[in-house]
Formats: structure tokens, sequence, C-alpha cells
């Protein structure tokens, strides 16, 4: 049971850093806009390694737009 509920409250808390995720990336292509080259889509975004690392820290370590923000300044 235990192993159940940890596995659920990561899976929530990596869904909650999600979000952080795709507000960057909204940002990301609205200032780059009109662009010409091919842009990925938000599920291919999260599998991005830096993107990939910041959403898999332990859930001791705060994760919110502004951490997310300076992994791509």
């Amino acid at each position: 049971m235990e192993t159940n509920r940890l596995a659920r409250e990561k899976q929530k808390l990596q869904t909650q850093r999600k979000f952080f995720a795709i507000d960057l990336f909204r940002t990301y292509k609205t200032r780059r806009a009109p662009f010409t080259n091919v842009m990925p889509e938000p599920l291919d975004f999260h599998v991005f390694g830096p993107i990939k690392e910041l959403l898999n820290q332990p859930s001791d370590i705060n994760v919110d737009s502004e951490a997310v923000s300076e992994t791509f300044v």
C-alpha cells in the first residue's frame, strides 16, 4: 500500500510541475513567433533533458516557474 501511495504522490507532483514547464513553453513559443523552424509539441518538450531532470527532482526540492525559467536562461 505504501509503495502505491508513494507512486501516486510522485505522479501528482510531476503533473503539478508540468504546468510550470508548459507555461515556459508557451512563453518560449510566443517570443519566437512567427517562427520558421519546426517547434516541438508540449509532449515532446517534456522529454528534453533539462526539463525531464527538472520534473524528476526529489519531492523536497521546490520546482516553480522561477526554477523552470532558470533552466533556460
